[in-house]
């Protein structure tokens, strides 16, 4: 994995050139031979707050680095190492509102539920990404979807043709499901 990390991102993603990350000292002698002034350490730039999320390591890199290299790269290679990455980093990367919109769409066909639903919940997610959701062979996550506070027409459309009768339940349910939309619906 980390061979595919080199030879798709670029060189200032490369380990050698990160900053380092506190280096660990061997251990001085109990009694040094003068006193050593303690160091203050330079400030660093706080990570904003929506970021926070984002941050599960993956080796020396942090998820929203791997982010900002995806929007960087054509769909194709991006993909590419998404698909590579593990489950947990794959979650934090779909949780991402910084994602493409192609890796979204990507990852709203994975294997690992975890993802998918993470998907679901990014509040940048496209509408492309959305349909692949709606016809997604989990229930449980349809459910869900129907449940979501901004749904486009068409994919509530779908929803609605559901053969989950709880799929259909839980869009009849959504308080955001409203208005002429829903009666035409309701009326079909």
């Amino acid at each position: 994995m980390l061979l595919a990390a080199q030879t798709l991102s670029p060189a200032w993603l490369q380990p050698t050139s990160l900053v380092q990350v506190c280096p660990v000292e061997p251990d001085e002698p109990d009694e040094p031979d003068e006193p050593v002034a303690p160091v203050e350490p330079e400030p660093i730039e706080p990570l904003p707050l929506e970021l926070l999320p984002l941050v599960y390591t993956l080796g020396r890199y942090a998820v929203f680095t791997v982010v900002r290299v995806l929007q960087g790269l054509p769909a194709e290679k991006g993909a590419e190492l998404v698909l590579g990455l593990a489950e947990g980093v794959r979650v934090a990367i779909a949780q991402s509102t910084h994602t493409p919109d192609a890796i979204l769409e990507l990852l709203a066909q994975d294997e690992a539920f975890g993802v998918r639903q993470s998907v679901l919940y990014n509040g940048r997610v496209p509408k492309a990404a959305l349909l692949r959701l709606a016809s997604d062979p989990d229930i449980e996550l349809r459910r869900q979807l129907a449940g979501r506070q901004s749904l486009p027409k068409v994919v509530a459309a779908q929803l609605y043709r559901d053969s989950s009768p709880q799929v259909r339940e839980a869009l009849l349910q959504n308080p955001h499901f409203t208005g002429a939309f829903r009666e035409r619906l309701l009326k079909k």
